[in-house]
């Protein structure tokens, strides 16, 4: 069963101390502003709009860390908790067009192959685009945590606030919707 890395202790103590006082806040900031701005980053694919949403991100964190309980879910779980919420409203506010940036690694991945060549993944690719296009907001958002991402089935959940196993059930019945959708593609072609 895949897990959450546990919380350092020097994490720990960060956490506690930012929690008496908002000034101690800056190294939990300083560790998890990068990851954090990638993941808002390859979700909005505007650099000016991931640093807004970042900054809410951290703002809000910093804002409710007091509420923050210390589990086994890492810290960093919990700012893609409100990274994800804070992306999904933006979204929702503003009606832009989600954008999803597949790099050749994760194509390569996702295909489970690496000895195809450049033009078959190049096609491929435009394959599996134009079948997440199909998908909503929230079942690409699921896909990104777990292939773009590479997250675990638990902190999914944490961070989506859903059940390991429902995690688990909604990927693969996603991932089945895009290989009809990619074969329907195929067929038609």
């Amino acid at each position: 069963m895949e897990g959450l890395a546990s919380i350092s202790e020097n994490e720990r103590q960060q956490i506690q101390a930012a929690q008496k006082n908002p000034q101690a806040f800056r190294p939990l900031y300083e560790k998890h502003y990068r990851p954090i701005f990638l993941f808002v980053y390859r979700r909005v694919d505007n650099e000016s709009v991931a640093a807004d949403i970042t900054s809410q991100v951290f703002l809000n964190a910093m804002l409710h860390l007091k509420k923050y309980k210390i589990t086994k879910a890492p810290f960093q779980s919990w700012l893609y908790r409100i990274a994800h919420n804070e992306v999904m409203q933006f979204f929702r506010k503003t009606q832009h067009v989600r954008k999803i940036v597949i790099d050749e690694n994760l194509l390569a991945e996702l295909k489970n192959e690496e000895d195809y060549s450049p033009d078959y993944l190049e096609k491929w690719r435009d394959q599996l685009i134009v079948a997440i296009n199909t998908l909503r907001l929230e079942e690409v958002q699921l896909l990104e945590l777990r292939f773009f991402e590479q997250k675990p089935f638990r902190e999914i959940s944490f961070i989506l606030n859903i059940t390991e196993n429902h995690a688990k059930v909604k990927t693969y019945r996603l991932l089945a919707k895009l290989r009809k959708q990619m074969e329907m593609q195929i067929s038609v072609s």
